[in-house]
């Protein structure tokens, strides 16, 4: 009977090591769609991906959209492309401070030189993200692209992966640690009884 109960124990936490595995594959990808009770929805239905797949591909495209936005509108300074453009500027003027050691360069002269050399950088980064950005996102037709990976990703496409490269080697992992527990559980249980 002692032996019985021992190996209950082992089948208990391989048991777990399986539920656990099972748990975070339903977790992400099932239920296709949400479940009532009544007229209340049962939480976490539908499966995480499902519930979140049109807010990441709705938050890729408005991303998008800002970048084509800020691209556009040079004057606004609330804008990314601004604050990088304004970066570049000032990271190239404090490291031209090292100009004001020289002791014989009058300070209009060190003053002129920090500021051209700034204003090119700043002209420069300002040039390749309004500019060479834009046109290389037009050549290889970047939003066209984006647009068929949103169509082609889908659940079932990340499930048919998940299923191929993560699920076995998740399935092996929990449920192999689960099972050297169980047996670890089963000879220490044999040992105390």
């Amino acid at each position: 009977m002692v032996f019985l109960k021992a190996l209950c124990l082992l089948i208990l936490n391989t048991g777990l090591g399986w539920l656990f595995v099972f748990a975070i594959k339903t977790f992400f990808f099932y239920p296709r769609k949400p479940l009532y009770l009544g007229k209340k929805r049962i939480p976490f239905t539908p499966g995480f991906l499902h519930r979140k797949h049109e807010l990441y591909m709705s938050k890729l495209h408005k991303w998008i959209e800002e970048f084509w936005s800020a691209i556009n509108d040079e004057n606004n300074a609330d804008t990314y492309i601004y604050k990088w453009e304004q970066k570049a500027y000032d990271i190239v003027w404090e490291k031209l401070n090292a100009l004001n050691r020289i002791k014989y360069l009058p300070g209009v002269i060190v003053f002129n030189i920090r500021k051209f050399v700034a204003l090119l950088i700043f002209e420069i980064v300002k040039q390749f993200f309004r500019n060479f950005v834009p046109y290389l996102a037009e050549k290889y037709e970047i939003q066209l692209k984006i647009d068929e990976i949103c169509a082609k990703i889908d659940v079932d496409t990340a499930l048919y992966f998940f299923n191929k490269y993560v699920y076995r080697y998740l399935w092996f992992f929990f449920v192999g640690f689960a099972t050297l527990v169980g047996f670890y559980n089963f000879v220490l249980f044999l040992i105390l009884h």
